[in-house]
């Protein structure tokens, strides 16, 4: 019914059901504007004659991003899936479409795989201006964290790297983001917390244009980002430069590691706070004792080389990119083609440095054995012969006669207790079997939000109680009567830690609606 659609207010951003007089937000109380309120596009509504609309994506402060399809002169749906940005009615002009004209300006121009997909930008008189990119089906690189946790330092390294030649290409063109965070990081697909994801940025709404349409677009002394990522010189609102984005994609890659940002509650001081807390926190510290600690160390250098007070000391993007692909590189599992004992190039080795446990090394110029080799060496030793000794008379009795009954009954109780273990073993195997395949919930099903609530609340309690690292991220099988009945930590191999962590989760019934076996995970910080 058409009483029943979401409005909103302009001026206040606030929604409500149906049609009112005045802003139901008693600290704003705007009364309804000549064109009538804002109304929100519901699913299966058609925009512009030209766009279905899926699910609403997201709501921000200049508008709302849609998932839609587009549809052809027969009203079928044609195409990939798009993301719609459209203004709010009260939204559509001054600075809110300057920038949205020129964010599509900016991703039109950057025409790179790590960079989100331009698809149009429709602006005309009657009609809220919109800017169409494609549609990444993997959320942002904040819901990936989300669901599977904080990150190694082989795969932020290499989440990295795509964020620095995108912004390498960025800043060519004399574009910097000035925004980056997570959630401005899009994921082609979903993948698992041990594969890399591709990935590609977005939202350019605040980027700044030297030279350009979007030079003049915000005054200087105005604090244009978001605190927890920002660098530190945006707080004092100079003119941003490549090394204020250098800064911010470093304290994502800090985010991807850690869960948190470099400098916590950043958002709830007073803007003269926020400058100092920031600066007393750098350069970064790793606290993963879970990884390699070569690994951490060497990031924990990158990091610090990105993330100095003074831009200008500060490495630069390439330089960025170029240390993070070494990083990468090196924790890489070694390309094989071939038989690997032909292979002329040295064996890999470990993050801390020792051989890996395939090769064996031998005299001063660390000349590598092949385990094949080493192997037909050691065919060519001769064993020392046993030397025979005469059976005891007694054994031999034993093995003539007399005994022969009490053998056969007792090789039919190990026989029989071999397959009460065999079966138990199948038992168990097909039951973990059963409760490992379980479902993941989405975060977008409605009962994810009971579960992670209450896991987050129950976890950080058994976090603590457990003695577990600050940040871990933990998955559990909860059957449909709330019972826990697998945990398992995706970033932390302790098997004590997780153990008490169950005990401490499955004395709890958790909050059930559906009626299957489903699995979800959280990251919880203590």
């Amino acid at each position: 019914m058409p009483g029943s659609r979401l409005r909103y207010c302009s001026r206040c951003l606030t929604t409500f059901p149906g049609d009112v007089e005045r802003c139901p937000n008693l600290a704003c109380r705007a009364v309804r504007p000549p064109n009538n309120w804002g109304e929100l596009l519901e699913p299966g509504d058609v925009l512009d004659r030209t766009y279905r609309i899926i699910e609403r994506l997201a709501i921000g402060g200049a508008g709302v991003t849609y998932l839609s399809r587009e549809l052809d002169g027969d009203g079928q749906e044609i195409g990939p899936k798009v993301a719609i940005k459209l203004l709010y009615q009260q939204r559509d002009q001054g600075p809110y479409l300057r920038r949205l004209a020129t964010e599509a300006q900016i991703i039109q121009g950057l025409n790179h795989a790590n960079i989100v997909e331009y698809r149009g930008f429709v602006h005309r008189a009657g009609h809220s201006p919109y800017l169409i990119t494609r549609y990444e089906e993997g959320g942002s690189l904040l819901d990936h964290i989300h669901r599977v946790g904080v990150l190694s330092v082989p795969i932020v390294a290499a989440i990295g790297k795509q964020i620095c030649d995108a912004l390498v290409v960025a800043h060519s063109q004399g574009v910097i983001h000035r925004d980056l965070k997570p959630e401005n990081v899009l994921l082609e697909r979903q993948v698992l917390v041990d594969i890399v994801p591709r990935l590609r940025l977005a939202d350019f709404g605040i980027a700044k244009v030297f030279g350009g349409v979007g030079d003049r677009l915000t005054r200087v002394g105005a604090f244009i980002g978001t605190p927890q990522f920002a660098a530190p010189e945006q707080f004092e609102g100079v003119q941003p430069e490549p090394n204020t984005d250098v800064y911010a994609t470093g304290a994502m890659l800090y985010y991807c590691l850690m869960g948190k940002p470099v400098a916590g509650y950043m958002d709830q001081l007073e803007p003269e706070q926020q400058l100092p807390h920031l600066i007393s926190q750098l350069p970064p510290r790793l606290v993963r004792p879970d990884l390699p600690g070569a690994q951490v160390a060497r990031m924990e250098e990158v990091l610090g080389a990105a993330m100095r007070v003074d831009p200008s000391e500060r490495c630069s993007m390439p330089d960025l990119g170029r240390l993070l692909a070494e990083l990468a590189a090196a924790e890489a599992p070694p390309e094989v083609s071939g038989r690997q004992e032909n292979l002329p190039t040295p064996p890999k080795t470990k993050s801390d440095g020792t051989p890996h446990p395939r090769a064996t090394w031998s005299g001063e110029k660390q000349r590598m054995v092949n385990p094949p080799e080493e192997a037909k060496n050691e065919e060519k030793r001769e064993e020392p012969k046993a030397e025979k000794r005469p059976v005891p008379t007694r054994t031999r009795e034993r093995q003539g006669g007399g005994g022969g009954g009490g053998a056969g009954f007792w090789a039919i109780g190990i026989f029989l207790l071999l397959s009460l273990l065999v079966v138990g073993t199948i038992g168990v195997g097909l039951w973990w079997r059963s409760q490992s395949q379980a479902p993941m919930l989405d975060s977008k099903d409605p009962e994810w939000r009971n579960l992670a609530s209450a896991l987050g609340t129950r976890g950080k309690s058994a976090a603590l109680a457990c003695k577990a690292p600050p940040f871990m991220a933990v998955e559990i099988t909860v059957e449909p009567n709330g019972r826990v009945t697998q945990t398992r930590l995706t970033n932390y191999d302790h098997e004590p830690t997780r153990a008490c962590m169950h005990e401490k989760l499955a004395a709890y019934a958790m909050p059930r609606t559906g009626k299957e076996t489903v699995r979800v995970a959280v990251t919880l910080q203590k």
